[in-house]
């Protein structure tokens, strides 16, 4: 088979679209953080809606960092056996405890404990100072940042996401080249 005599109406469409699939979908992710500015009426989605992303990123925390969970959640780790051990270590130093056994210290601390998670749970607007640190927060983020981000957690997945791309536009030339041949 001589190279003039392959109908090139059937192998570049799959290749081309493949090409094409690969750059828009490329294109359409950097779009979710670029342009920073409105360039002739586009600008990145994140830019764009910063403020709104600022908003629900910090409604989302606020639920995720309910204080009556956190604090449950921290009761039941080891953390909570940290705090005791350390504070049993700084109360021997100073001779607290030292005529006092392992149950009424066990106690105390039980004790102290319940007045710190009494105070942090039923703090007015804890929730809502959780909310404002979020929010905040994704306020002080440039564009770059929350590309370094986003790049970080799912970058790899959007690598696939690109050439997913590609395999769809491979696969669409395909179907166009069959249906080229038929007719």
């Amino acid at each position: 088979m001589d190279i003039l005599s392959i109908n090139w109406q059937l192998v570049v469409p799959p290749f081309t679209l493949a090409f094409l699939g690969w750059v828009t979908n490329w294109i359409a992710i950097k779009m979710l953080f670029y342009p920073k500015k409105p360039r002739f009426g586009i600008q990145g989605i994140f830019p764009k809606h910063r403020d709104e992303f600022a908003i629900k990123t910090g409604d989302l925390m606020a639920k995720i960092l309910d204080p009556s969970e956190v604090m449950n959640s921290l009761s039941q780790s080891e953390f909570y056996e940290k705090v005791y051990e350390q504070l049993s270590e700084a109360m021997d130093q100073r001779w607290l405890t030292f005529f006092i056994g392992e149950r009424k210290r066990r106690k105390m601390f039980e004790e102290v404990w319940e007045y710190i998670e009494n105070q942090f749970v039923n703090t007015p607007d804890m929730s809502g100072s959780v909310q404002k640190f979020a929010h905040d927060y994704v306020l002080t983020l440039d564009t770059d940042d929350t590309f370094k981000l986003f790049d970080n957690y799912i970058g790899e997945h959007i690598y696939y996401l690109t050439w997913f791309g590609a395999l769809i536009g491979f696969v669409i030339g395909l179907i166009q080249s069959g249906l080229t041949f038929l007719w």
